[in-house]
């Protein structure tokens, strides 16, 4: 136990999560974040929605279609949420330095980006208007 700044620096983040109640943040966060997306989905007209736990939700792609077009709308979602400065994957995180502001703004983003998806599906354009290709899932799925 000679580190004594890093043992010191833990305990100080850990009283911090503590009094600032932080699981708690999170999840009031996620619940928004989620309800944003969501309505977002509904004001686009494109089947796609937040779910899961609010603290670590999951974002899921045209349900009724194949894994491949679910992979690339879900890609372009994330670029078309990242050339408007919002960076969110298929797993979006949040800290509890996101306030209402970060909200707002990616509410914003969502909305834009939802509809560039849903126009691209629509068009039948989605691989055109990728900008790169998909990677290969890390993970091989062995149950269907």
């Amino acid at each position: 136990w000679s580190d004594l700044v890093g043992i010191t620096a833990a305990r100080t983040t850990l009283a911090e999560i503590k009094s600032r109640d932080v699981p708690a943040l999170l999840r009031a966060y996620g619940e928004r974040l989620m309800a944003a997306f969501n309505d977002a989905a509904e004001a686009t007209k494109i089947d796609a929605q937040l779910t899961g736990m609010p603290v670590c939700p999951t974002v899921e792609m045209l349900p009724g279609e194949d894994d491949e077009l679910r992979r690339k709308c879900t890609a372009l979602l994330a670029q078309e949420l990242a050339c408007r400065g919002v960076l969110m994957n298929a797993h979006p995180m949040h800290s509890a330095a996101h306030g209402d502001a970060e909200l707002e703004a990616t509410a914003a983003a969502l909305r834009e980006a939802r509809a560039v998806v849903r126009h691209a599906v629509t068009l039948v354009r989605v691989d055109e208007w990728l900008r790169v290709p998909l990677s290969r899932p890390v993970f091989r799925r062995m149950v269907r």
